[in-house]
């Protein structure tokens, strides 16, 4: 029995292992700020707080209800979060003369995909994401991701405001971290990974 615990284990120690270095990588990734996402054949920064709020202000979700032409608030969401993003009026105008020919059903599910993968981290993360993708609201809680941030590390509101959102809630994960001692997130896949473990176990120790 032992001997086949110790194969059993090896193999998922492995496993383990592979999906903890995993989960990491994709966490630190996020504190490269060379790193950018694709919303289907568009570059686009990984958001931040100052772009999320230009989109959430500007209106564009809502315009995305209102508008007889869908590819309108597509095109103004894609500028906001290209990186070539300018707030120049003539820039932008030519973004949207470039691409005019968008196709708003192919690319409104990939903007939620995005706006999702932003907020992938955050402790509310489906109500969240659910809620901005849907209306564009919940502005009110970056007020208190700022002040937290600004009481804890003293930056100054530019430079949190230019900061990713899954890097603002590395950090604020790490504050409730660090005031608990316990330990936020642990890796999903690696949890799994033990738990099928442990049935595998068990089921060969009620098969004996």
């Amino acid at each position: 029995m032992d001997s086949e615990f110790n194969e059993v284990w090896i193999e998922y120690a492995a496993k383990i292992k592979a999906a903890n270095e995993r989960f990491a990588d994709s966490r630190q990734r996020y504190f490269v700020d060379l790193v950018e996402e694709d919303i289907g054949d568009y570059p686009a920064i990984v958001l931040t707080l100052e772009r999320y709020l230009l989109i959430t202000l500007s209106g564009v979700f809502n315009e995305a209800e209102e508008n007889e032409d869908g590819r309108i608030p597509v095109i103004r969401f894609l500028w906001f979060v290209s990186p070539e993003f300018d707030p120049d009026p003539s820039k932008a105008f030519k973004f949207i003369q470039k691409n005019h020919k968008v196709d708003p059903e192919k690319y409104l599910p990939l903007i939620q995909k995005y706006i999702a993968k932003a907020f992938d981290l955050s402790t509310g993360k489906k109500a969240t994401s659910h809620a901005i993708a849907e209306t564009g609201s919940s502005n009110d809680w970056v007020s208190t991701v700022i002040d937290q941030i600004a009481y804890n590390y003293h930056w100054s509101e530019k430079d949190i405001l230019s900061m990713s959102i899954p890097r603002i809630f590395l950090y604020l994960e790490k504050i409730k971290q660090r005031s608990s001692g316990k330990i936020i997130n642990s890796c999903k896949e690696a949890d799994d990974l033990k738990h099928e473990f442990m049935q595998r176990v068990n089921n060969r120790i009620h098969r004996n």
